[in-house]
């Protein structure tokens, strides 16, 4: 599993990107995350790490715990900008990759975000107090953070 090694599995990363695509591009189309995807996403990796990895099972659940309610936080402040389903989908990518990488999915989809929705604000195509589908900047945030612990940077992970 992801959280607590520092080689990428990649078959927890074919699992969660098969999930996180699909929810990305319903999530742009319709503004939301279906839970028929998500749900399931979540038991086979939580499934796959009972099998073969039960000790990190732990760290996995805090990891998708501490990501769930820190979005929860901005979802329950956000007067509606941010989805709940941005907040269950938080669990698990937290879950998947580690609190540190998750933290780092974070930056990264925020400044994906801030950066389409200046663009958007410049060319007249929505004001800044408009919402935007989140979960396709988490996806690519997911990414980049798979790109870069792949091939740049190995991140320090929670051991």
């Amino acid at each position: 599993m992801l959280p607590g090694i520092q080689s990428i599995d990649w078959i927890d990363i074919i699992i969660l990107m098969s999930f996180l695509i699909p929810m990305g591009i319903i999530d742009f189309r319709s503004r939301k995350i279906p839970d028929i995807i998500l749900f399931p996403g979540i038991a086979i990796l939580f499934i796959r790490a009972s099998i073969f990895k039960i000790e990190a099972v732990p760290l996995m659940l805090m990891a998708g715990s501490i990501a769930f309610a820190f979005l929860w936080l901005f979802y329950r402040f956000s007067q509606g900008k941010l989805g709940f389903g941005d907040v269950k989908l938080s669990f698990f990518i937290g879950a998947s990759t580690g609190i540190i990488e998750w933290w780092i999915v974070l930056f990264i989809a925020s400044l994906l975000a801030m950066g389409i929705t200046l663009a958007l604000v410049i060319a007249k195509k929505q004001g800044f107090k408009d919402a935007i589908p989140f979960a396709p900047f988490l996806f690519a945030g997911v990414a980049a953070v798979v790109a870069l612990k792949c091939v740049i940077l190995p991140f320090p992970t929670i051991q």
